[in-house]
């Protein structure tokens, strides 16, 4: 419609009628709203608000710039935000019909239907999520952790834990409680799932197959060895604390037995071991339990006589000046006043003879000799067996004093002093066993004969003191038996012939004993010097050494003087008081050891009678053992005193004084022998008997002939 004014002021101005068909014409070329645009060009020329000239103001539903838009779609990719939907945009047919949701009208690729790229911190498709937290769990990727902060379009974001290890699975973050040894890192801990301590071991029992852990960056790389996967310092290699009852260190050790030598502390008797549930209680008595030592001191040990350990654990050791070994009650030795002790060797064996008043088991026998051997292929290990029982009558009244037990190489020898009960007739028997092959085994080949009361004119026989036998060089056998009741002495020699050694014997075999009177003495012994029989003893008190004839039909001795023998050192003639007289085992050259009760001293004295060691035995020595080893060159003393002390000492006879001593680990003895392996010359085995027991007692020890 063609405004009023218009006309009227074309008609006053007094120009040119125009009609209304001329208007209508030039209508499209008219700018009625004066915005610049003729009409047909301007979407609505009646208002200067929609023009092709205006910049579009948007959201404010007029298509100010005649661009046919969607007011609410400024980035024109078919969303408006959410606010505007439904609301159309004047004069432009078909608006107000599109979706919601666009969180960025400004550009087109932000949109609902876009799709998102992950991690760039874009919300490209304006869900409102995390552009780190794909999975949705509440937990950003770990792996964008520098790159992480607020999503763009995304309202609230930006505040979560950047620890998320696997961005695409919501079971896994560190808000999952995790399941060990399914091999996932489920918390994203960065832990080995197959180590739940973290002590970089693991259980073979609980991962039969060990590998990396899913998530989790330089795993795979533990060591077998974990007993549990709970605690962290309990795994192999740990530090075990010692007695506090766990394996720490999962080496399967009782833990109260740290040298690992089957025994335990008398303390921890009982206790176990946390981590060792199938493992057997070990026995108590262990006295030292350290690394150093520990591993050889147990009582199933043997002593070993030249260091500060106690080896077998008898507790003495720690005496000063003192290494003992134990003595223990030996099988089927039950005696009572058992007189001698002697120990021998041969070829067959290792034995000692007993000789006593009464065997009380497993026989009631009076005055017996008994024989016991070992194995000589283990003297540590084998135990002593009775092995022939020599004069077990009872019809004897027999004082069983034991000869210095002498082995024969293929015959074991003893000699007892015995009194006939019916006769009063004394016998001083050599009893010989032969081991001999094709002859029964223990017989035996020959016996002495003996004398008789009448012989002597006395009323009755007291029983020898001492016996003492010796084989000399030539073969031959030599027996002497002392008393100084009667002042008898009594002489026997022998031979492998007149013994019938080596063969079969129905019946005993007698040679003839030889005795003089006249000869009081309490102890005696026999050695051979230069070929020389010398009759050692306590004659009249002191001590004597006569040369004994050997071939006379009576009993002939000459003092060693007149026999030309070196001088008797004169602390032996003199100052002595002879207790007891041993000419030590493998001795070839005559020496000999005297028990001195009055200096309370054990002598050791040399072929040419010089007192070459002075051994000090505390109270007055009662029994005296000795033995060289093999080589002659070590001599070996082992002695009780009356206090029922037992020692034993070593050395070169030549050398300065000894001053090692080493003492038996038992109290109350009265009575002992001692054998020493001339193989190795570091064993020691002793037999003794105690005054407070029936039983026999015997140890066997290692030692050192040149201890430091």
């Amino acid at each position: 419609m063609r405004p009023v004014s218009i006309v009227f002021i074309a008609a006053l101005s007094g120009c040119t009628w125009v009609s209304k068909d001329d208007v209508a014409a030039r209508e499209p070329q008219l700018d009625n709203d004066g915005d610049g645009v003729i009409a047909s060009k301007d979407c609505d020329d009646t208002t200067a608000d929609r023009s092709p000239n205006n910049e579009e103001i948007w959201y404010d539903g007029i298509d100010g710039n005649c661009a046919n838009d969607d007011d609410y779609d400024a980035d024109n990719d078919g969303h408006v935000p959410s606010a505007y939907m439904g609301i159309k945009t004047q004069e432009v047919k078909g608006t107000g019909i599109l979706p919601g949701g666009d969180c960025d009208d400004t550009n087109d690729t932000i949109k609902p239907t876009a799709t998102d790229n992950w991690y760039d911190g874009i919300d490209t498709n304006c869900d409102g999520k995390d552009d780190f937290d794909q999975d949705e769990d509440g937990f950003a990727s770990k792996e964008h952790v520098l790159d992480y902060g607020p999503t763009l379009y995304a309202d609230g974001t930006g505040g979560l834990d950047a620890t998320d290890c696997d961005d695409e699975l919501d079971t896994v973050n560190t808000d999952v409680v995790d399941a060990w040894y399914d091999g996932i890192d489920s918390d994203c801990m960065g832990e080995d799932d197959f180590d739940q301590d973290g002590d970089t071991y693991f259980d073979e029992n609980l991962v039969p197959v060990y590998s990396a852990t899913q998530y989790a960056d330089n795993t795979g790389t533990a060591t077998a060895g974990d007993c549990d996967d709970t605690e962290f310092d309990v795994h192999l290699n740990a530090e075990d604390e010692w007695y506090d009852g766990i394996d720490s260190d999962c080496l399967d050790n009782d833990d109260f037995d740290q040298d690992a030598d089957g025994f335990v502390q008398t303390e921890y008797v009982g206790l176990t071991t946390l981590y060792r549930p199938a493992a057997e209680l070990l026995p108590g008595g262990d006295c030292d339990d350290s690394l150093a030592t520990g591993a050889s001191a147990n009582p199933n040990e043997t002593e070993i006589m030249h260091d500060d350990i106690d080896h077998d654990c008898d507790s003495l050791s720690a005496e000063v000046g003192a290494t003992t070994f134990r003595l223990r009650p030996l099988d089927d030795s039950n005696y009572n006043g058992v007189h001698s002790l002697k120990w021998g060797e041969n070829y067959t064996g290792i034995y000692f003879s007993v000789g006593a008043e009464e065997r009380a088991s497993p026989e009631n026998l009076m005055g017996v000799v008994d024989i016991f051997g070992f194995d000589p292929l283990d003297p540590i290990g084998s135990t002593p067996t009775q092995d022939v029982l020599n004069d077990g009558n009872t019809s004897y009244r027999l004082n069983p004093n034991t000869a210095a037990f002498w082995i024969a190489e293929d015959v074991r020898l003893s000699a007892t002093g015995s009194l006939w009960s019916s006769l009063t007739q004394r016998h001083l028997f050599i009893r010989g066993f032969d081991d001999s092959a094709g002859l029964p085994e223990t017989s035996e080949t020959g016996a002495s004969q003996g004398i008789s009361s009448s012989d002597l004119g006395v009323p009755d026989l007291d029983p020898l003191h001492d016996i003492a036998m010796l084989r000399m060089s030539d073969g031959t056998f030599h027996v002497v038996g002392c008393e100084n009741d009667n002042d008898v002495l009594q002489y026997n020699r022998a031979s492998n012939e007149s013994l019938h050694i080596g063969e079969v014997s129905g019946s005993s075999v007698f040679t003839e004993v030889l005795y003089s009177t006249g000869f009081s003495a309490s102890r005696c012994a026999l050695v051979e010097r230069d070929g020389e029989l010398i009759l050692l003893s306590n004659q009249d008190g002191g001590f004597t050494a006569e040369v004994v004839d050997q071939v006379s039909s009576t009993i002939v001795l000459t003092d060693s003087s007149v026999a030309g023998l070196p001088s008797i050192d004169p602390r032996l003639s003199s100052d002595v008081d002879v207790e007891d007289i041993v000419v030590p085992a493998r001795s070839t050259d005559g020496w000999f050891v005297v028990a001195d009760d009055f200096s309370n001293d054990v002598l050791v004295v040399s072929p040419d009678f010089e007192i070459i060691q002075e051994i000090d035995s505390g109270t007055s020595p009662i029994s005296v053992d000795a033995s060289f080893n093999a080589t002659g060159e070590t001599l070996y003393i082992m002695f009780i005193n009356d206090s029922g002390e037992g020692w034993i000492t070593w050395g070169d006879p030549y050398d300065e004084a000894w001053d090692d001593m080493y003492k038996l680990g038992t109290a109350d003895l009265t009575n002992g022998a001692m054998w020493v392996d001339g193989t190795t010359d570091n064993i020691i085995s002793v037999v003794a008997s105690v005054a407070t027991g029936t039983s026999l007692l015997h140890g066997t020890a290692f030692i050192d002939p040149s201890p430091e």
